[in-house]
């Protein structure tokens, strides 16, 4: 265990270096620390982005966009046309921010260097900082059976417990009511 975590010890650190400088920076050397992570093959805990983001404070919106699970659609949704056709629920409160981020520190989120692109967006979460940049976690959603979420973290390939969307919905419940989406959503409401 110990020459696991020793093995890894490098890669989560050059993780959590390139995050701070893409939100230090606002996203300007993103990219080109994109392909000096892939190139190196990370596989790395990602847990410490999320604490990094809120460790910062510069987090002032929280966004959600999904689509009902299982739900058809005749192109297949991508992080633009779920902005433009999915549910959402945006917030400012801090108390709603942090709750987000446990939830996604609970998700046992881990980098891929090869977790392919085949699946769909179903949901999206994005963190609006205060300089305007958005950081972005994208998943699909899990068909019965599978036991890992595909998704990507700011074009970085990203793997996820399966549970992660119910736990999206149960925190979208607490928030206002969206009357576009109460039918689905209020099965999770007092959960």
């Amino acid at each position: 265990m110990a020459r696991v975590i020793m093995k890894k010890l490098p890669r989560i650190f050059v993780f959590i270096s390139i995050i701070t400088i893409y939100i230090l920076t606002g996203g300007q050397t993103m990219a080109n620390d994109n392909q000096k992570l892939h190139s190196q093959g990370a596989d790395v805990n990602a847990t410490d982005i999320i604490k990094q983001i809120n460790t910062i404070g510069a987090v002032k919106t929280v966004t959600l966009f999904f689509v009902i699970p299982y739900s058809e659609h005749r192109a297949k949704l991508t992080a633009s046309t779920l902005k433009k056709w999915g549910y959402n629920y945006v917030t400012q409160n801090q108390a709603y921010i942090s709750s987000m981020v446990d939830i996604l520190k609970s998700a046992n989120i881990q980098t891929k260097s090869k977790a392919g692109n085949s699946w769909e967006t179903r949901e999206a979460v994005y963190f609006t900082l205060e300089n305007g940049k958005e950081v972005k976690f994208l998943f699909n959603y899990p068909f019965p059976g599978e036991d890992i979420l595909m998704g990507s973290f700011n074009e970085i390939s990203i793997t996820a417990n399966p549970s992660l969307p119910e736990a999206l919905f149960k925190w979208a419940a607490r928030l206002p009511i969206n009357a576009n989406c109460e039918e689905f959503i209020k099965k999770y409401r007092n959960q």
